[in-house]
């Protein structure tokens, strides 16, 4: 299903909307039918939200850009889709997460420089699954490093050609918890 976003100009939104939909796809078949609850850091308006929240989700968003969290309201109230969303604004990567739940998944699309030390908070979240959407390798590289000497193993990876004629690219990971 799609959905109408609204945004503005300086909104981030993915560059291409036949790949931003591959990227969903992608991300919403590693959801496992059995979970209920998901955080999701950096959620800009809504692209993977509000197909989150449509399968019945309860999602909670950490998202640090206070006009991405106002344009995330809109896009569910819009489509009817905010009865199970709670928005937190804070600048997630340099502050502990204060709303302290478990999870059964985490998604996170950080901006280029990675999760820098909030790969220690998504760590102790101890979800089952996390799902990694990144377009920068080198910081990827340095927080899958932490993440899986922490007792996660890369279940799956998809790399998206985003950009066409470019060296850049998305890069969908997904991570699940070893238990040992």
């Amino acid at each position: 299903k799609s959905f109408k976003l609204q945004s503005l100009i300086s909104s981030f939104t993915q560059p291409s909307s036949v790949t931003a939909d591959l990227i969903t796809e992608t991300i919403l078949e590693w959801i496992p039918n059995d979970i209920s609850t998901l955080a999701e850091f950096g959620s800009g308006i809504g692209q993977f939200t509000l197909p989150f929240l449509a399968k019945g989700l309860t999602v909670n968003v950490f998202e640090s850009n206070e006009l991405a969290c106002q344009l995330l309201k809109l896009n569910t109230q819009f489509n009817k889709l905010d009865q199970k969303l709670s928005i937190y604004n804070d600048d997630f990567q340099n502050n502990k997460v204060t709303e302290n739940k478990n999870y059964d998944a985490i998604l996170v699309n950080p901006p280029r420089s990675g999760l820098k030390k909030f790969v220690d908070e998504i760590i102790k979240m101890n979800a089952v699954n996390i799902i990694y959407v990144s377009c920068f390798p080198e910081s990827l590289v340095l927080d899958l490093t932490k993440i899986t000497a922490a007792g996660y193993q890369i279940r799956n990876i998809t790399l998206v050609d985003q950009f066409p004629q470019t060296k850049h690219f998305e890069t969908c990971v997904l991570l699940q918890r070893v238990d040992f």
